[in-house]
């Protein structure tokens, strides 16, 4: 018993994993970093957004290695959210197909060797934003605000924290064109889209808490991606925003969250049964 209660500290213990950075000053330099990033690297062409989404990944990289060394490690099993990824991934396809229809896209008229290139672009610029959109809004935010002392009868810290995770994704995929557009549909699909970027973001947060690992969240973001957005990219290059005074692309949007409610409701109640006194037992919780 003694010596299972000294494994279990070394486990939590800062010190056992080299930690160099407290969680929440890691989360304000990453953030800084990351709009310092934004402002001076444009994302105009997709080879400048591979470029952008690299140096970003490098960076936060670095930041996760001095604050908390274990998410870099090999994930832990999912559990039952794990019979929700081919779901996830299967709305991403079927979504990113219809989008490409419905925008009139082809891959007609292009060499193979342009071909090749737009692919690996593609799929470059998918991979590093799902490596600095999960270690951002994932790794750091998690870390940094499930030790915060909620108010309220909140049995498990980490559920809020997941839903501030899920808050500021959501908040990151709303444009302010499309929020003081004159449009009443663009503003509504303004809305929705931030609705559809939360509910993955609360999906993902579920799957960091419970892997406690970036990899494989960075993984499943980045096929996503690359299933979601990436037969548009392939034919127009970095879309700008989804956003258009169009009712069908409304519709999809719309179709698209209400696909995702199920595995959200499934992490949420994930988060709920977690009991705060495992909580112990994990890095997250080392500062406290």
């Amino acid at each position: 018993m003694i010596k299972d209660q000294e494994n279990s500290q070394a486990f939590s213990s800062p010190s056992a994993h080299a930690v160099i950075l407290h969680p929440f000053l890691a989360f304000v330099v990453a953030f800084v970093l990351t709009l310092f990033v934004f402002q001076t690297i444009p994302a105009s062409t997709p080879v400048w957004s591979l470029f952008q989404g690299l140096l970003l990944s490098a960076i936060l990289l670095v930041i996760i290695k001095f604050s908390d060394k274990r998410a870099l490690a090999k994930p832990a099993s999912s559990g039952v959210l794990g019979r929700w990824v081919i779901y996830v991934l299967l709305v991403a396809a079927i979504s990113g197909l219809v989008t490409f229809y419905v925008t009139n896209g082809s891959l007609r008229g292009l060499d193979q060797g342009v071909l090749i290139m737009r692919t690996f672009v593609v799929c470059g610029v998918c991979l590093v934003t799902g490596i600095f959109e999960e270690a951002l809004f994932r790794v750091l935010v998690i870390n940094a605000f499930s030790r915060i002392q909620w108010p309220g009868k909140v049995t498990n810290p980490k559920f809020k924290a997941a839903i501030l995770s899920a808050l500021l994704f959501g908040f990151l995929h709303v444009s302010i064109a499309g929020v003081t557009s004159p449009y009443a549909m663009v503003q509504l699909q303004t809305f929705i889209k931030f609705i559809q970027a939360s509910l993955f973001g609360f999906i993902m947060a579920a799957f960091y808490i419970k892997t406690k690992s970036l990899w494989s969240i960075a993984a499943m973001h980045a096929v996503f991606d690359i299933l979601y957005l990436g037969p548009v990219m392939m034919a127009y290059g970095i879309p700008a925003s989804l956003v258009t005074n169009e009712p069908v692309n409304l519709i999809l949007l719309a179709v698209t969250s209400a696909l995702l409610l199920a595995p959200a409701i499934s992490a949420g109640q994930m988060l709920s049964e977690t009991s705060p006194d495992m909580c112990e037992r994990e890095e997250i919780c080392a500062y406290e």
